[in-house]
């Protein structure tokens, strides 16, 4: 009679398994496409948004820039939104600008603003410091609480960005002159998305089901 010590062994020893080592290739990086140029980097960029479902728009004057967010903001039937003006240095009256042209539409300043609050407005306005082309990722940041929620909470996120802060890859925008990564950053490629529920694609479910930007300047 064998003891039950002896047949564990027996049992682990069938399940033993001798690995080999295999000889691995040398890595290679997935987006070293070549970008020359502003047109082509503007190219891309825009390719990049339209495949991660980003709606973008272009104008050449901030006026413009604006008329195109109100008439967004009115055409959407939207009644609340939150503006993180703090993070707009290219439109520093952003936010008086947008209530003159919506007098139906509640436009509030986000700063100091809880998150409750922000979670039910129907669009937060906020700009970005850089925009990746290469992956369509807008980078935010965001000093206190309220300002990233901006990016986070409301159920459309309109992001505004200038040309000047278009880089090739995140390795371009970190090696540029004068550039702070320190503090609160968001990268955001898309509206938000998951498919931990039998693997169905779920938009909307922890952020913003739509994200729409916004470009100032000449891209081409």
């Amino acid at each position: 009679m064998t003891s039950s010590a002896d047949e564990r062994e027996e049992i682990l020893s069938r399940l033993g398994t001798e690995f080999q080592g295999v000889p691995s290739a040398p890595a290679r990086l997935a987006y070293r496409d070549p970008l020359s140029g502003k047109a082509d980097i503007g190219r891309c960029l825009f390719e990049s948004l339209q495949r991660n479902q980003m709606a973008h728009y272009q104008s050449l004057s901030t006026g413009d820039l604006l008329d195109m967010v109100a008439n967004h903001v009115y055409s959407q039937k939207m009644r609340r939104v939150a503006v993180a003006q703090a993070t707009l240095p290219d439109l520093p009256t952003a936010t008086e600008a947008l209530r003159e042209r919506l007098p139906g539409v509640e436009i509030i300043e986000a700063s100091g603003l809880p998150a409750a609050a922000l979670a039910e407005c129907d669009a937060g306005v906020s700009g970005c410091i850089a925009l990746l082309a290469r992956t369509g990722t807008l980078v935010a940041r965001g000093d206190d609480a309220s300002q990233l929620g901006v990016s986070l909470l409301p159920r459309v996120h309109i992001c505004v960005g200038a040309w000047s802060k278009v880089f090739p890859g995140v390795e371009e925008w970190l090696a540029g002159p004068g550039v702070n990564a320190d503090g609160n950053l968001v990268f955001i490629s898309g509206p938000s998305r998951t498919a931990d529920i039998e693997k169905q694609v779920v938009i909307g479910v922890h952020g913003p089901h739509k994200v729409v930007v916004f470009m100032l300047g000449l891209g081409e």
